[in-house]
């Protein structure tokens, strides 16, 4: 967390400003709790720091171009990732601060790999070629889909899971998932949906 020792300066200028622009939250709490249950609530200022709204190179910052965005899009439900979790109380405080309203929000769990670090590019994970390599599509969406709850492994396409999906069927556990290519389909989906 950001330890807010900038909130006594004044800018006099934002648009001439060569610095990175903070905005200084309240120090109130945000009580909310996601539609799978995930408790979100906090004290922004107090656990994640005064947020940038405008980068030093003069570009608007994630924080708060989410938020704009959102709103100007008419967006009512968020789904997104766990690992995104803890800036969501932030979100709602800049929500409030603007006057725009609060969409309803759902976290889900993430794939994890074997060192149960997050399944992403930045990692150097698997590379999209591997994974078609050994998974037809429908197999990894199986593989996908049972990992959440939504099936029992077996080869699916994506669009034959919409018809019955529910989120009450979705686990909402606070564990990813670990997805190991190297191991056979069934085992795969087995060890995924079993975490």
């Amino acid at each position: 967390a950001y330890d807010n020792t900038c909130r006594g300066r004044v800018i006099a200028d934002w648009r001439a400003c060569a610095d990175a622009i903070r905005v200084r939250l309240p120090d109130e709490p945000v009580d909310l709790v996601d539609d799978g249950g995930l408790d979100l609530s906090q004290v922004p200022a107090r656990d994640m720091g005064d947020p940038i709204v405008r980068r030093k190179d003069g570009v608007i910052a994630y924080q708060l171009a989410v938020v704009v965005d959102d709103a100007a899009a008419g967006i009512t439900d968020i789904v997104r990732g766990r690992d995104i979790a803890p800036s969501t109380a932030t979100q709602v405080m800049l929500q409030r601060l603007l006057a725009l309203p609060t969409p309803r929000y759902r976290h889900h769990l993430l794939l994890l790999e074997r060192a149960n670090t997050k399944l992403a590019k930045l990692h150097g994970s698997i590379p999209f070629s591997q994974l078609a390599a050994r998974y037809s599509g429908e197999a990894l969406c199986g593989v996908l889909a049972s990992a959440v709850g939504l099936t029992e492994p077996r080869d699916v396409r994506a669009r034959d899971l919409v018809s019955d999906f529910a989120w009450s069927r979705v686990r909402t556990s606070d564990v990813g998932a670990t997805f190991d290519p190297d191991r056979g389909r069934e085992r795969v989906a087995r060890d995924v949906g079993r975490r």
